[in-house]
């Protein structure tokens, strides 16, 4: 049983906090491959999606967009804008490029494929519940915003979530992470 299987079991297990210990490589789809905590941004904005999804992906898609125009400018330049396939056989660098052209998505997005056993610990972590038949594969939508540490700060679990909490979520951590690089950058000033 998974932590996050634990965790819908009992409110008392904690869901995974930080994706930056997941072994593994990811490749992009300008075709780098990068562990996740190399990711760019203190501020990083995740969905799991397939390209090939016409019902949950598309809104999940459109609703970050809007975050990435409503943040605030100060804001908008330490998040970075991720998305992961949950179709890593199906989503190869090729198709995730297209993706990227079909919804003009900004230079603040990522777009990331990894294998089966990395994609799933990452959707554990994240908390997206997904099947994978010989059909099609099922899945459940959230917006996950989480610092650079990789600790992840919220979820926002509905197919709809209030984009003004994502918004005030987004903004928090980017204030919080970016007083902690100055009160670093005092500290060591101070020391040298």
């Amino acid at each position: 049983m998974t932590r996050v299987q634990a965790a819908a079991a009992s409110d008392d297990v904690p869901l995974v906090s930080t994706i930056n210990a997941i072994d593994g490589s990811w490749q992009t789809d300008a075709n780098a491959v990068i562990p996740l905590s190399a990711l760019p941004g203190r501020v990083r904005v995740i969905a799991m999606f397939y390209s090939g999804c016409h019902m949950a992906c598309p809104v999940t898609v459109e609703a970050m967009q809007w975050i990435e125009k409503t943040i605030n400018p100060a804001t908008a330049g330490v998040t970075q804008f991720v998305l992961v396939t949950l179709d890593p056989g199906g989503d190869t660098v090729e198709a995730l490029r297209e993706f990227r052209t079909e919804q003009r998505l900004s230079a603040r997005w990522t777009l990331l494929r990894g294998n089966r056993l990395t994609t799933r610990e990452l959707a554990d972590s994240l908390g997206i519940s997904f099947h994978h038949d010989a059909v099609r594969l099922t899945h459940t939508a959230a917006i996950v915003v989480v610092g650079a540490d990789g600790q992840i700060h919220s979820r926002h679990t509905t197919l709809r979530p209030d984009l003004r909490e994502v918004v005030n979520a987004v903004e928090s951590l980017a204030l919080a992470e970016t007083k902690a690089r100055q009160s670093e950058t005092t500290t060591r000033a101070k020391k040298e």
